[in-house]
C-alpha cells in the first residue's frame, strides 16, 4: 500500500473510531466530507456505542455503522459473567475484521479505542500523539498526530487526524438529514404552544459531570425572563434527568413547559424547529448546532474554547477564566453565571431572527 500522502494512495475502506459521548461523536462528524472528497471510492465506516448510533447511521457519507456494546460488556462484567463478556468482545472484533478496514482513525484517544484500533487488522492506523491523547498505548497507531494547539476546538482537534491522509480540512462540514416522521411530530409539539419565538432548554449533563450543570433555579429565572418577552420555552431532558427537568419547570411556573420523553432523533427535530437552544456543555447543545439552531452555551469548569458550539451565530456565557482555573470542577462554579447574562445573550440572537410562524 502506498504511503498515505501519495496521490496514488487509495484505501478501499476507512473506519473512524469515536465510541462516545454524543457531543464528541457529533464533533467528529466534520471528518466525513474531507475523507469522502479525498477517497471517493472508499467505504466509510464508524465504530460507536449503541446510544450514539442514531446520529451516525443517518449520515449519508457513512456506509456502515459498527457497534461497540459497552453497556452489555459492563453489565456482564459487573454480574460476573466473564465468558459472556468475552464472547461479546470477540464478536465485536470479528465484525471489525470482517469489515477489513485498511485505514483506522482513532478520534477517541483512550486505551479502549487504541486497543480496538490495534486489533482491527488495519495496516494504517492514525491516532493522537502522546500528550494529545487522553490515554496512550505505544504501538497502537502507525501514524501519530500532534494537534497544532493544545487549547483548540474539539472539532479542529479531530480534523487534525486528516493530515497523514492529505485530506483537506477546509472541506469539513456537518449536519443531520431531516427525519420526516420525527419532524412532523416535533412541529405538532411546537404548534400547540404558539409564541413569537421558540426556545428549547436542556438543564442536564452527564451524570458523572454534575459540575457542568447550571442550577435549576437559574434556568427557571432565565425562562421567566424570556417568556416575559413573548417566547415559548420548553424543557427537554434525557435518561435520568426527568426530576431535574421537572424542578426547572416547577420553579418557572407558567414560563416553561416540560417536554415528554424523546428519542434522540425527535430531540434533533424539536431543536431544528426551535429558534434558540440554551443549555450546558452537553450532548443536546452540540446536537443543536448540528441541526443549525443558534445556541447559548453555558460554561463553568469546562473550557469554552475547547467545547464551543461549532459554526457562527452562537453565544457562550462563561465564568471568568481565573475562576475556572482556580476552582476546577467545583459544581458551585456554574452558579456564578447570572440569569440576566443568559437572557441578554438569548435576546441578542433572537433580535436577528424572524418570529416563528407557529
Amino acid at each position: 500500500m502506498a504511503v498515505p500522502a501519495h496521490p496514488g494512495f487509495s484505501p478501499a475502506s476507512i473506519l473512524i473510531i469515536r465510541l462516545s459521548a454524543l457531543g464528541d461523536v457529533i464533533r467528529t462528524l466534520p471528518l466525513l466530507p474531507p475523507l469522502r472528497a479525498r477517497f471517493p471510492a472508499a467505504r466509510l465506516g464508524w465504530l460507536c456505542e449503541p446510544a450514539q448510533k442514531p446520529v451516525v447511521e443517518v449520515q449519508p457519507l457513512v456506509d456502515e455503522v459498527l457497534e461497540f456494546p459497552r453497556g452489555d460488556l459492563a453489565r456482564s462484567l459487573q454480574s460476573g459473567h466473564l465468558l459472556r463478556a468475552g464472547s461479546r468482545l470477540r464478536a465485536t472484533l470479528a465484525n471489525i475484521r470482517r469489515w477489513r478496514p485498511q485505514v483506522v482513525l482513532d478520534a477517541q484517544g483512550t486505551y479502549k479505542s487504541a486497543l480496538l484500533m490495534r486489533l482491527s487488522g488495519a495496516p494504517l492506523r492514525i491516532g493522537f500523539a502522546r500528550g494529545a491523547a487522553r490515554e496512550y498505548i505505544p504501538g497502537a497507531a502507525t501514524h501519530h498526530v500532534q494537534p497544532v494547539a493544545a487549547r483548540q476546538s474539539r472539532v479542529e482537534k479531530a480534523l487534525s487526524l486528516l493530515a497523514p491522509l492529505a485530506a483537506d480540512p477546509s472541506l469539513a462540514a456537518a449536519g443531520l438529514p431531516r427525519q420526516a416522521e420525527a419532524a412532523t411530530l416535533a412541529e405538532s409539539i411546537w404548534a400547540g404552544k404558539p409564541a413569537r419565538h421558540r426556545i428549547l432548554m436542556s438543564p442536564g449533563a452527564s451524570s458523572r459531570q454534575d459540575y457542568k450543570r447550571w442550577p435549576s433555579r437559574s434556568f427557571a429565572a432565565a425562562a421567566a425572563g424570556l417568556a416575559a418577552g413573548g417566547a415559548t420555552v420548553q424543557i427537554a431532558w434525557g435518561p435520568g434527568e426527568e426530576e431535574l427537568a421537572r424542578e426547572v419547570a416547577a420553579n418557572a411556573g407558567d414560563a416553561a413547559h416540560l417536554l415528554p420523553a424523546t428519542s434522540l432523533l425527535l430531540l434533533a427535530e424539536l431543536l431544528r424547529a426551535a429558534d434558540l437552544f440554551i443549555g450546558n456543555d452537553s450532548g443536546p447543545m452540540h446536537l443543536a448546532w448540528l441541526v443549525g439552531t443558534p445556541v447559548v452555551a453555558l460554561y463553568g469548569a469546562t473550557d469554552p474554547i475547547v467545547n464551543a458550539p461549532w459554526g457562527q451565530g452562537h453565544r457562550q456565557v462563561a465564568v471568568a477564566t481565573a475562576q475556572r482555573l482556580a476552582r476546577g470542577r467545583d459544581p458551585s462554579l456554574m452558579a456564578e453565571i447570572e440569569p440576566a447574562r443568559v437572557v441578554a445573550a438569548a435576546q441578542e440572537i433572537l433580535a436577528g431572527i424572524n418570529p416563528s410562524s407557529g
